[in-house]
């Protein structure tokens, strides 16, 4: 496993390149209407009720579940990942609440673009949905230099965002300020723990790989997602990463 270092401008191109695009939008006022092309086309091309199901993509436990394949055998990324949640699970709250941007529900009328989900019309950037499925993004960015992983990952990420927008919940600049702020919390966490502690114990490093798996699996019975009939693909998702986590540790196993 390579790694990138931290100031390699790789890193850094995805969320500059949000703020640069969020800036010019934010300028030149054309949010509303970007926002209703994008809305308007999005549902046109991929039908509303499965973008409910592509949108828990920014769940918490959906973007853990992802992680699980990076998991094995990587206590530190492990680590990042767990360290950073807890500042991951209050920050875009609290953003969300000190900025109070209105919703497009609360601008827009309901009858000029598709709404999926409940009616919100205030807390709006960054998304949360964003923000966190570019948290897991942006760590797998900074701990794997392979060039298909991250393509795979970016483009997840990004089908995650647009949905919020084919969803009717958020604008175009509140996509890229969730890309920025999860690719910013995960920074600081690579610079945390990528060398402390210098050295990981055996029982911590057990307890560190099993640990997600157990994230994810023991809230499936009775965990329920934010949108309605969805939970059939949440606990479809999560069972094959979990399975995809065990194919790894019994291939390994096999081969000692």
């Amino acid at each position: 496993m390579k790694r990138y270092y931290i100031s390699s401008p790789q890193i850094w191109l995805v969320p500059f390149g949000c703020l640069i695009i969020s800036v010019v939008i934010s300028i030149s006022g054309v949010s509303e209407r970007l926002f209703l092309i994008l809305n308007n086309w999005l549902n046109m091309i991929i039908p509303f009720w499965l973008w409910s199901h592509i949108t828990n993509g920014g769940d918490g436990l959906v973007a853990i579940a992802l992680a699980l394949p990076f998991c094995f055998k990587n206590p530190r990324f492990v680590l990042m990942m767990m360290g950073s949640g807890a500042l991951m699970s209050f920050t875009p709250t609290i953003l969300k609440a000190a900025i109070g941007a209105p919703r497009p529900l609360s601008v827009i009328p309901v009858d000029q673009f598709t709404l999926i989900g409940s009616s919100y019309k205030y807390d709006s950037f960054p998304s949360g949905h964003v923000a966190t499925v570019f948290w897991i993004v942006a760590l797998i960015f900074l701990m794997f230099n392979r060039t298909s992983i991250r393509v795979i990952v970016i483009g997840i990420g990004l089908i995650v965002g647009v949905s919020r927008i084919a969803c009717g919940v958020h604008w175009p600049t509140d996509i890229f300020g969730g890309v920025l702020l999860g690719w910013v919390i995960s920074s600081g966490a690579y610079l945390v723990f990528i060398n402390w502690p210098r050295r990981i114990e055996p029982v911590y490093d057990t307890i560190l790989q099993y640990l997600p798996v157990l994230v994810v699996l023991a809230p499936i019975p009775w965990y329920e997602t934010a949108y309605e009939g969805t939970r059939s693909s949440y606990i479809g998702f999560s069972i094959v990463m979990i399975c995809f986590w065990f194919w790894r540790y019994v291939t390994e196993s096999l081969n000692k």
